[in-house]
């Protein structure tokens, strides 16, 4: 660095720190004042560097000027909690430097950052001869106390995604918009869409489907784009620079912020390079006014340079779009070939998103992309004839919760012929509008939950169970009760007969369901293969169906480790969880251990064809169940609790009450449940 250079950076320096609450009340150029600002040094962290660890000496306190730092308090489990998000003018390790003590936490660059380190000797100079310095700290500790104390003040890190559309980024333009659009929805924050092209640049008529053409906005900036060229100097400055792009921009009617940053892309080198070095600084100031940045861009999905390698390397997703209607274009393989050799975790960045005709709704996708393995990650947008991208397409607001880090799951327990409430929620939830991106269940409700899943709707599903299991013999075989008292084969016949190959990769949204392996006496999580065989494996109740047999495992009902698998939800990224519990709390019927002479022959013939042992050992799980719930509350956000009391383990035929024991749950809950699902 030329000493030009350096001693501009100091006094950018300077006037940063006269500028911040620490120092705003103090004279400039009282002695004491002017020697502390000489004595403090700037250091820069890359982007995942620790800035100090929990335990270590605190001999200094830092301000961040540019960039992103988040503080951790490490649990008693050993996980991470995030208590602290720092960006511009935020002040960190000051509690534990003022109190002489270790630091309690670790903190850690977001982003590549540059903070100003104040340390011990400076500081002690400084409020020997300037008091009021310490005055302005405890101000600052003081309004971070109070935050901390509100419960309205939810710690939620900004998000920075990218966004291509390699084999039409005319198309990705309009994708991005109307997904900004939508993200104003979901997110609940500011949305930024920053474009790294201009809709001139990228269509090559000026047509467009109508009504989409304030998308497009051809009359925006011109000249003004290319007059960074004679503000070289903005280069240097970032908090300038930021002010003088969003200057060129303006709010749009989706209720987001769009600003174009073709201007940054136009630079020639080594302008570009010179850049490059404020880009950090720039995602800091964006991710300080923004909850979510969204970068779309556009035609540059060739082999990126320093300046969108930055760009890449800081954000926490990358949406890759096609048309899954045509075969991969090269510009589509090019693009993930030379993102992925840049960017080791690239594939565990990447959303896939495919746009598909609507009539493919409830069919499955073609060409899955197999390179992105967590079915989370792969959203499926539907679209009409004329392949207009509109808010309400199905799959829009899933692609905007993604994004968001909002996803909905929702939780389905086990309990026999009780799970048929669910099919009764399902209905009201449809006719609610609620969506849900993710299922987990156990048991017979994991079976609804599959084929929920699969696409089918909560009436269809209903019809389903009337027609496949309209009474408990359509499961039920007697066999010699050596393994168990029902041989299995007719359950084995209504699966295959539902779900026949259908695999879990094939479903319109993720699945998962969870059986209990006999040998080690863990729980298994099924999330591929064949649904038929996961079902079976997860229904097979011990005592009333044999167990599966999986080499190396030995498999009977999820239920009796886990009946409501909230956490399989949690621990793949689904932030908002409900779940649906139909597990009673009293059951006189499972009980009964004597015939119910009430019922007259048919309670005789029922004492025989289902003897009471059944009922006592599916209780006695539940019984278990119940109480291995009590410590799994916090998996989720909302639970819902049908009254099943009535309804026996296996009253198939009642199969209509049971429905409408969900339905009354839901419509008395839902407006507690809308709170839960759209709470900030």
């Amino acid at each position: 660095m030329r000493p030009d250079q350096e001693k501009q950076q100091r006094l950018n320096m300077q006037r940063f720190m006269l500028q911040n609450p620490l120092l705003r009340s103090l004279v400039p150029d009282r002695p004491a004042v002017r020697r502390f600002l000489k004595s403090i040094k700037m250091v820069e962290f890359k982007r995942g560097r620790m800035v100090y660890e929990e335990g270590e000496i605190a001999d200094c306190f830092y301000i961040v000027r540019h960039g992103e730092v988040h503080r951790y308090h490490r649990e008693s489990d050993g996980s991470a909690r995030l208590i602290g998000i720092h960006g511009r003018g935020s002040v960190l390790g000051e509690v534990s430097f003022l109190a002489g003590e270790r630091h309690g936490a670790r903190a850690q660059a977001v982003l590549d950052s540059q903070l100003v380190r104040i340390d011990q000797e400076s500081w002690a100079s400084l409020i020997e001869e300037e008091p009021e310095a310490l005055t302005g700290l405890v101000r600052i500790l003081s309004r971070r106390f109070h935050r901390t104390m509100d419960p309205a003040e939810q710690l939620e890190p900004a998000r920075l995604h990218m966004l291509a559309y390699p084999d039409d980024p005319a198309r990705g333009h309009l994708l991005a918009h109307v997904l900004s659009e939508v993200l104003v929805q979901e997110n609940h924050g500011p949305v930024l869409l920053l474009e790294l092209s201009s809709p001139q640049e990228l269509s090559s008529d000026r047509s467009f489907p109508p009504g989409l053409e304030a998308y497009f906005d051809l009359d925006s900036i011109s000249e003004e784009s290319r007059s960074l060229a004679d503000r070289m100097d903005l280069l240097d400055r970032p908090v300038e620079l930021f002010e003088w792009l969003r200057s060129l921009s303006h709010p749009r009617p989706g209720g987001y912020d769009h600003i174009d940053a073709r201007p940054l892309m136009n630079l020639e080198s080594p302008a570009r390079n010179k850049a490059a070095h404020s880009i950090a600084a720039l995602l800091g100031l964006m991710r300080k006014f923004y909850s979510l940045v969204l970068v779309h861009v556009g035609r540059h999905t060739g082999r990126p340079d320093r300046m969108l390698a930055e760009l890449y390397r800081s954000s926490d997703l990358i949406g890759c779009a096609r048309d899954a209607g045509m075969a991969a274009g090269p510009r589509w393989m090019d693009y993930r070939k030379w993102h992925s050799s840049l960017l080791p975790d690239f594939f565990e960045k990447l959303v896939s998103i495919t746009e598909e005709n609507h009539t493919a709704l409830r069919k499955r996708e073609r060409n899955p992309d197999r390179s992105v393995p967590l079915k989370q990650n792969r959203i499926r947008l539907f679209l009409h004839e004329n392949r207009v991208l509109q808010p309400n397409a199905p799959g829009m607001h899933r692609l905007a919760r993604k994004l968001s880090g909002t996803l909905r799951g929702l939780c389905f327990g086990g309990g026999g012929a009780r799970a048929y409430a669910h099919a009764g929620i399902l209905e009201v939830l449809e006719q609610e509008g609620l969506e849900f991106d993710g299922i987990s269940g156990t048991s017979m409700g994991a079976v609804i939950g599959a084929a929920h899943a699969a696409g089918i709707s909560a009436r269809e599903v209903q019809h389903l169970l009337r027609k496949s299991v309209p009474d408990s013999d359509a499961i039920l075989d007697k066999g010699i009760p050596v393994v168990s008292f029902f041989k299995g084969d007719r359950l084995n016949d209504v699966l295959m007969d539902v779900f026949g190959d259908l695999q879990f990769e094939d479903l319109q949204i993720p699945f998962y369901c969870n059986s209990t392996d006999l040998n080690s006496g863990e729980s298994l999580i099924f999330e591929s293969g064949y649904i038929s065989m996961a079902l079976r494996a997860s229904v097979s109740i011990p005592g009333v169906f044999p167990p599966v047999q999986m080499p190396p495992y030995t498999l009977v009902d999820g239920g009796i480790l886990n009946n409501l698998p909230g956490d399989v939800l949690r621990r793949r990224g689904f932030s908002r969880v409900v779940g649906v519990n139909v597990t009673p709390m009293e059951d006189d019927r499972s009980s009964q251990t004597r015939v119910d002479f009430s019922e007259g022959v048919q309670g005789v013939m029922d004492y025989f064809s289902r003897p009471p042992v059944l009922s006592i050992i599916t209780r006695s799980i539940a019984v278990e169940g119940r109480e291995l719930l009590r410590f799994r509350l916090e998996d989720f956000d909302f639970i819902l609790n049908p009254d099943i009391g009535p309804f026996d383990l296996f009253d198939f035929g009642r199969h209509d009450e049971i429905f409408e024991a969900g339905r009354k749950e839901a419509r008395d809950r839902i407006p507690d449940l809308w709170q839960a699902m759209l709470r900030h």
